[in-house]
């Protein structure tokens, strides 16, 4: 339970990710919302982003709760939205390049082994060569 439990914890701390926020405030919807438009500067909007969305890891429980506050109803669930997209696109994207690791690591793996097996066996059939001896071929 604990490994779920770091694990559900780096999520909400990619959730707060400045890198991950600014992309969220770039991004067009977000710049349609009245929430984007009642402030002048990139600057200010991130750090309102960051003070508005509230991630939080609920206790025993493989879920993240995550809240944003608006100036208005309509602009939360847009920004949301965005937000969770973002998210999950960036953490799909990360566990692809993991599975593309592991199995690079497979695959080099296995072509390492066939390359062993078929050195075993040419010094196995130079050595049965060279001391002349028969093998029981089934054939």
């Amino acid at each position: 339970m604990e490994m779920v439990e770091a694990f559900m914890e780096n999520q909400v701390i990619a959730l707060k990710s400045v890198d991950l926020l600014m992309e969220a405030v770039q991004h067009p919807r977000v710049k349609a919302t009245d929430w984007w438009k009642s402030m002048d500067t990139m600057e200010d909007r991130l750090e309102a982003m960051s003070d508005d969305l509230r991630p939080t890891r609920l206790p025993e429980s493989p879920r993240i709760r995550v809240t944003f506050r608006g100036p208005n109803e309509k602009d939360p669930p847009v920004i949301l939205d965005v937000v969770i997209e973002l998210f999950m696109s960036r953490y799909k994207r990360t566990e692809d390049l993991k599975r593309g690791s592991v199995r690079a690591v497979f695959d080099r793996t296995l072509t390492d082994r066939e390359g062993e097996i078929d050195s075993i066996r040419s010094r196995m059939e130079a050595f049965r060569q060279e001391h002349d001896i028969e093998t029981l071929d089934a054939g």
